[in-house]
C-alpha cells in the first residue's frame, strides 16, 4: 500500500520505514507501507497520514486526516472541503468561483467531467484533473539519498604561527 504523510518531517528520518520513498515538495512524502507502519509513522511524528492505492488518493486522504491520525476511508475524500484544495495548487480566486456555483466539497466536484473542469478552471484544472480522474500513480520510486560532496587537503608541514 502507499502512504502519504503531510507535515514537517525530515526525510532522512523516514528511511527506516521504507526504501520506497518520494518527496515531491517540502511537507509531502509518499512511502510504501503497511497499515501498522502507517499508524506508527502518524503517531511517532504527529503528522497526518493517508493510506490507499494511489499517490493521488493518499494525498487527499492525508489532507482529510488530523495530525497523528491515519485516514484510509474513501468517504473522507468525498467530504473534503474545497478550501483544502489550496494545498494542491488551486488559487483562492478559483475556490471562490467554485463556491459561487454552490460547491462545498470534493465529492460534488468529482462529478464533473475532465472537459467541464478544463473549461471552467482553465490552466489550474490540470492538477485537479489528475487527482479526480487520473492517471493515478500506483508506485513509489526507490529512495536515493542526496549526493554528498566533500574535499580534504593534507598539509605536508604543520601550520605555524608567524
Amino acid at each position: 500500500m502507499i502512504a502519504c504523510c503531510v507535515g514537517a518531517v525530515e526525510i532522512s528520518r523516514l528511511t527506516g520505514f521504507s526504501d520506497r520513498l518520494e518527496s515531491p515538495r517540502e511537507g509531502l512524502v509518499f512511502l510504501e507501507l503497511g497499515e501498522a507502519e502507517a499508524r506508527q509513522l502518524a503517531q511517532g511524528f504527529k503528522v497526518a497520514v493517508g493510506l490507499g492505492a494511489s499517490q493521488e488518493e493518499v494525498h487527499l486522504l492525508a489532507l482529510s486526516a488530523r495530525p497523528g491520525e491515519v485516514a484510509s476511508d474513501e468517504r473522507a475524500v468525498i467530504d473534503l472541503p474545497l478550501a483544502t484544495l489550496e494545498h494542491l495548487g488551486l488559487s483562492s480566486k478559483t475556490l471562490e468561483r467554485l463556491s459561487w456555483l454552490g460547491m462545498e466539497n470534493l465529492g460534488q466536484l468529482r462529478r464533473w467531467s475532465r472537459s467541464q473542469l478544463g473549461l471552467y478552471l482553465g490552466v489550474e484544472s490540470k492538477t485537479l484533473i489528475r487527482y479526480l480522474h487520473g492517471p493515478f500513480r500506483t508506485d513509489v520510486a526507490r529512495y536515493r539519498p542526496p549526493a554528498v560532496l566533500s574535499a580534504q587537503f593534507i598539509f605536508d608541514d604543520g601550520v605555524l604561527e608567524p
